[in-house]
């Protein structure tokens, strides 16, 4: 894997830890709308609120504003190109199913 296609998959492994913001994004979701994912709690108290109607927000659009969205964004991306180069390589779709699921979870 060349140089580009780690930076990217860096980027965007980094978007989906926590902290990254892919996972703010979700967090603010889950707080903000009942989606049936969590289980019944108590309102929010008055300082997680704010955090979760002001600082949250503010911190993803600073996030939005840095982030380097070419490895999603275009076609010919060195990170798209390995993914499909290791889809090809399957044999089977319980082997595309596989690699996807793991996809993830593998070290950059």
């Amino acid at each position: 894997m060349g140089n580009n296609a780690k930076r990217y998959r860096k980027t965007v492994f980094e978007s989906l830890s926590i902290g990254g913001v892919i996972h703010t994004c979700i967090d603010v979701i889950r707080q903000r709308y009942d989606l049936g994912l969590l289980p019944e709690s108590t309102p929010l108290p008055d300082n997680w609120e704010y955090y979760y109607q002001n600082t949250l927000p503010q911190k993803i659009r600073e996030a939005v504003d840095t982030f380097d969205d070419s490895v999603i964004r275009y076609v010919e991306s060195p990170l798209i190109d390995e993914i499909s180069d290791n889809l090809s390589e399957c044999q089977t779709m319980k082997e595309k199913e596989r690699y996807l699921s793991s996809y993830p979870c593998k070290s950059t």
